[in-house]
């Protein structure tokens, strides 16, 4: 039997309840020096004083099956620079092809190159969204930049080609040099914004959690709220796509939507936490 009073938490995107009975304390990942811990399972991060006794801390998305932060955002940078390269191969490609004065085969339609791609699958989903800018209003911005730009750089196309056709190839070129300088400098400014502003919004979170006498401290992206339900209102459905044994179930929240609830003892278990 759980107490009833929950610590809402989130991770990834994802709400998760832990039991309030086992939370010992709560505080911010910078306040702690964690060490190091030779051997640790990849969920283990390291381990630090807390209160006279040295705990683990545990990764919770390593934990529960997902890439690390550090991994999702080595992922976002290598897609944005792969993504910023083709958009220089493809002014590139429209330059030869306009002194040369032969076919241009790359795609002009915005929504059919591999940005295009990513890009409106992202802008599609709302739960992908969140979990790239936590909810912040200032990175959803900075997503939504993208478009006029990225459809300036494909539009070019057409009328560069036209020009040539017409004798003015100078002009041609122009048009290109300029869409580098401007649409294709404000993509690059605006890959590195997204860049700096996920990994500036990153907020880690300690909650010390103990366990048969046991602690250790599972790090969390925020923390939510408090609430309150009963055992009988966690449903053991629906989980049948979730990887990890540390669910144990899911309580469909009115504000939270579907929060899974996290077992203690199956986490420690899983994370292997003792010292």
């Amino acid at each position: 039997m759980h107490s009833g009073r929950w610590v809402i938490v989130e991770i990834d995107g994802q709400a998760y309840a832990l039991d309030a009975a086992s939370v010992v304390h709560m505080m911010d990942y910078k306040s702690v020096s964690p060490r190091s811990l030779v051997g640790a399972p990849p969920s283990v991060r390291g381990v630090f004083e807390h209160r006279g006794s040295v705990i683990c801390i545990v990764d919770g998305r390593t934990l529960l099956g997902m890439p690390s932060f550090e991994e999702s955002l080595q992922e976002l940078k290598d897609t944005l620079a792969a993504r910023e390269q083709d958009h220089v191969a493809w002014l590139e490609e429209l330059r030869r092809c306009c002194e040369e004065e032969c076919a241009f085969t790359k795609a002009t339609n915005p929504h059919k190159c591999a940005f295009g791609k990513w890009y409106d699958a992202l802008m599609a989903s709302e739960d992908r969204r969140i979990r790239m800018t936590g909810g912040d209003v200032e990175l959803e911005y900075i997503l939504r930049s993208f478009d006029e730009p990225h459809k300036r750089i494909h539009a070019i196309a057409q009328e560069a080609l036209g020009l040539v056709e017409a004798g003015q190839k100078d002009e041609a070129q122009a048009l290109i040099q300029r869409t580098w300088d401007t649409q294709l400098g404000s993509m690059r400014q605006l890959f590195s914004s997204l860049l700096r502003g996920v990994e500036a919004n990153r907020r880690d979170i300690l909650i010390v959690i103990e366990q048969d006498g046991e602690r250790f401290a599972l790090v969390v992206d925020k923390v939510r709220a408090m609430g309150e339900f009963s055992d009988e209102e966690i449903s053991p459905h629906g989980l049948d796509g979730l990887a990890s044994p540390c669910v144990e179930g899911v309580y469909p929240s009115t504000v939270h939507g579907e929060v899974l609830v996290l077992s203690v003892p199956a986490m420690v278990s899983a994370g292997s936490v003792a010292v």
